[in-house]
């Protein structure tokens, strides 16, 4: 019964994600074509990032208040479905541009909320560890269905005809949403839910603030080196163009099994030491670019990644929801997508300033920072009870 309660959110968020990817990087393509200096190319991730950051917690705010996670899960996904439409008649860099920010305040709201939905399918045969783990493999697996399916479309069609494809894909993953089930309100919920007012203490509570930092912290380094990878293999490597996009398919693979691994794992080794462990190998992965100089070197570091990945993000959002109550759980989770994506937003700015005087000294400098992070939760989070 649970296996078929949760498999709508499940299919909702594998097609979410593949959108999400897909038109990502067909936005690269469209940009360039439409005359689009690799500036404001870039700067289109910053929007994406920056008004991601802004709405996440808004969204999960609004559902915990209202306590209707599924309507506004509906909400999410119509309005992107209705913004990501626009792009087939956007002409111009600029217009491409607000529409990315539109699209981004709409689909910023699907993620935190559910996640909160899906520690709400728990039981006592099922653990909030599990059920974050079937939805994180879901995102992965989303990931890479996204990326093989945008190389197959540029193989047939255009650039503005595989936008199109995935503007219907769009729409039909609006349809899984109306079949997700809710867990219904209890009295306990709706009379706690309105003594919640004091944040600083939430972030306090078990170090949940060094949670965050670590969350900004590794995508800055992770977004920063990925942001130039591509560029990096081919001109510096010699690695085929081609055989990058294979090479870099290794991360989403090898994310969707280490979902499972350390989501079995999480309540006995503790989701402090999981978050610890995975920004500190995350860390490795800028080294494994520094010292590696073939295409067994690069794809070990992709893999790695991938299994940083499974670690971080099962450890964080195990640590959060455990230290936060089920009436404040989605807010507390868009926050985690906040510092994510305050990340994403800023590191591959940074890193396009390092990378122009030296691509060791972007990798040496992104391992360095992201040790710091492993070490903030190490020191300043305590495992929640």
């Amino acid at each position: 019964m649970r296996r078929i309660r949760r498999l709508p959110l499940l299919i909702a968020s594998t097609l979410q994600f593949a959108i999400r990817l897909g038109m990502g990087l067909l936005l690269q393509f469209r940009m360039r074509e439409l005359g689009a200096p690799l500036f404001l190319v870039s700067l289109v991730s910053s929007i994406r990032g920056g008004t991601s950051s802004l709405m996440s917690p808004v969204w999960g705010s609004i559902s915990d208040r209202k306590r209707k996670r599924k309507i506004f899960l509906i909400l999410s996904s119509i309005g992107t479905a209705l913004s990501i439409s626009l792009y087939l008649i956007s002409d111009s860099p600029l217009s491409i541009m607000f529409v990315a920010a539109l699209v981004a305040v709409f689909s910023s709201g699907f993620n935190p909320i559910a996640m909160a939905l899906s520690t709400e399918y728990s039981g006592k045969k099922n653990s909030q560890a599990r059920e974050l783990s079937f939805l994180n493999s879901s995102n992965s697996l989303g990931m890479l269905i996204g990326r093989l399916l945008v190389g197959t479309l540029l193989i047939y069609f255009s650039v503005k005809e595989s936008m199109s494809f995935l503007v219907i894909l769009t729409w039909i993953a609006v349809l899984p949403v109306f079949f997700v089930k809710e867990i219904g309100d209890s009295e306990e919920v709706k009379r706690k839910k309105k003594s919640f007012k004091d944040i600083k203490s939430t972030l306090k509570k078990n170090g949940l603030w060094s949670i965050y930092l670590s969350a900004f912290i590794r995508q800055f380094g992770t977004s920063g080196i990925m942001s130039l990878a591509a560029i990096y293999l081919t001109e510096k490597i010699g690695i085929k163009k081609s055989s990058v996009g294979f090479i870099s398919a290794i991360n989403p693979i090898v994310q969707t099994p280490s979902h499972i691994f350390f989501g079995k794992i999480v309540d006995k080794f503790g989701s402090k030491l999981l978050a610890a462990f995975g920004v500190a190998l995350s860390s490795v992965v800028a080294l494994i670019f520094l010292f590696g100089k073939s295409v067994v070197d690069i794809s070990i570091a992709y893999a790695t990644l991938g299994f940083a990945f499974g670690a971080f993000i099962n450890g964080t959002a195990m640590f959060i929801t455990k230290s936060t109550e089920r009436w404040e759980r989605a807010s507390a989770l868009g926050f985690l997508n906040t510092s994510r994506q305050l990340g994403f937003m800023l590191g591959p700015v940074v890193a396009g300033v390092l990378a122009s005087v030296s691509y060791n000294i972007l990798f040496l400098t992104m391992a360095l920072i992201m040790m710091v992070g492993a070490i903030i939760v190490a020191v300043f989070s305590r495992e929640p009870r």
